[in-house]
Parts: C-alpha cells; structure tokens; sequence
C-alpha cells in the first residue's frame, strides 16, 4: 500500500494547505501517552512510541482522509513519580491541552477526532469527550488503542492473560516486536 505521508509535524505549510484545499483531512488521530518508567527493561517512550506507531497505521490505511496530528508524550502519571525520569501533569492541564489540540484541528477544518491513547493513567480524558464533541462542534472520540483486542484474543495469544498490564507481557511483546531497541535486558 502505498500512501503520502500522514504525519502532521513532517508536512509543510504548503502540504497541509493544498491537502485541505482538496477536501483530505477531514479527520485527524491524536495519539496520548506518557513519558514513565515501564519497569527496569522498556524505555520510558513506550506508551506515546505504541500510540503513535498504531496512529500511522490507521492513518496510511485512511490516507488521504486522515491525518496523525503532533502525539502529547506527557501524560497523566503522578502514580510513578518515585521512579526517576517521569514526567507528569496534572488531569487538569491534560485535558486543557488535548481541548486544545483538538480546537486547532477543528479550525483547520477537521470535522472528526480519534485519540488513539496508549497509557492507561490518561483515561480520565475519556469523561470529556462529550463535552469536547459538544463545544467544537465536531465528532471527538477517544479509545486505548488495546481495546481493540477481544477477550478470546488476549487469552489466546497472552500467557498471562492480561491485557494491557503496564510493562509486562503485552507491552512488552509490542515493543520487542515493533521497537526492539527499546527493550533492555542487560541486568533484569
């Protein structure tokens, strides 16, 4: 499959310009995840790395209707700050800031947001997508990008049976499989 590019931050002024001018992007996936420790072995990248790499897919299988706006790496998690190298924000500035993200989009004429959220300490975000949806105008949604796995898939596949389980299996096995450099096994 063969599609342009779909991430936002790569494109000009001009590209955008003429993409909109020719009806594309008419929806846009915001990926959230965090900057966080995920146990001794994956790098702290990993829930905004997942996020984003299952927005781009989405957003080339779209293409060009869909475009993967600019991912918010910093979420919501004050529950790690003992681990060095977290990075949080309070609930408050994480919605205001994925409002307004989602409000920049709807002025440039995106009519339908997805947030493809890969850390489960931003699910509060999911209590504002009415009000998002109400205020813009435009449909906004929001969804944990492991929710698209079935039950009967999780225990077919997963040894555990657990599904998303911060820095274990299921984590763990998404970046050995999609960023085996982010996986460090030196001394675990």
């Amino acid at each position: 499959m063969q599609t342009g590019e779909v991430r936002l931050w790569k494109l000009t002024r001009r590209q955008v310009r003429e993409h909109l001018k020719q009806g594309h992007f008419k929806g846009a996936i915001l990926p959230t995840g965090s900057t966080e420790q995920h146990n001794e072995h994956l790098a702290m990248e990993h829930d905004t790395a997942s996020a984003l790499h299952v927005a781009c897919q989405a957003a080339a299988a779209l293409y060009p209707h869909v475009v993967v706006a600019t991912p918010m790496a910093v979420g919501i998690s004050e529950h790690w700050m003992e681990w060095p190298g977290t990075l949080t924000v309070k609930k408050e500035t994480f919605v205001t800031v994925a409002y307004e993200i989602c409000d920049s989009l709807k002025r440039h004429g995106i009519e339908k947001i997805f947030i493809c959220n890969g850390h489960a300490g931003n699910g509060p975000l999911r209590e504002h997508m009415d009000e998002f949806s109400e205020k813009l105008g435009i449909d906004v949604r929001f969804h944990s990008y492991w929710e698209a796995y079935s039950k009967e898939l999780v225990e077919e596949q997963l040894e555990t049976k657990d599904c998303p389980a911060h820095a274990a299996e299921f984590e763990t096995s998404f970046a050995q499989a999609l960023f085996p450099g982010n996986v460090h096994w030196e001394g675990v």
